[in-house]
């Protein structure tokens, strides 16, 4: 099965907003676990579903945009975001798509006041959820390519990794 062949069924859904910025790792990951996926890229044209319902998982992915852009399909994201929750389905966002899920559940995203690119250290916070989502290491050297944060978390949310430009790296919900 190829993650566009939307005939089969997948146990995960892959949100991707701009064709270069792909699934990457998560793929190959997905892959290697046998884990079957699907993958719907909006700058293709390709439509995101209505529903998660049928899924086991939805992951969304990065992408230049800003969270905050009048873009009906970041709008929609947000609202699977929403439904994967409802029905009780993990979400997984990486870069735009985690500053969407803080979007999605009532966190704020707002432009760094410099950007953050390239190679620089994030520090995991000292909680047994952080060491299950990013290891033992309290510090951890992370590619970066961002404009913007989330730099109000979701309300229950747990702050899980931060850096010196960014109070908010990573956070987890209903864990």
């Amino acid at each position: 099965m190829t993650p566009t062949d939307f005939t089969a069924p997948a146990d995960v859904l892959v949100l991707q907003h701009l064709v270069e910025d792909g699934p990457g790792y998560l793929g190959e990951w997905l892959d290697a676990q046998g884990i079957r996926w699907h993958l719907r890229c909006a700058e293709t044209g390709e439509d995101y579903p209505a529903t998660v319902r049928g899924y086991r998982g939805l992951a969304v992915l990065g992408g230049a945009w800003s969270a905050n852009d009048d873009r009906l399909t970041l709008r929609h994201a947000e609202a699977l975001i929403l439904d994967a929750d409802a029905l009780g389905i993990p979400v997984i966002g990486h870069c735009l798509g985690g500053q969407l899920m803080a979007r999605a559940f009532g966190g704020r995203v707002e432009r760094l006041p410099q950007p953050e690119v390239g190679w620089w250290p994030i520090t995991r916070n000292d909680s047994a959820t952080a060491r299950e989502w990013l290891g033992d290491a309290e510090q951890a050297t992370v590619y970066q390519w961002h404009q913007d944060n989330f730099v109000e978390l979701p309300p229950g949310a747990e702050l899980l990794a931060s850096s010196s430009t960014c109070a908010h790296q990573a956070f987890a919900l209903r864990q």
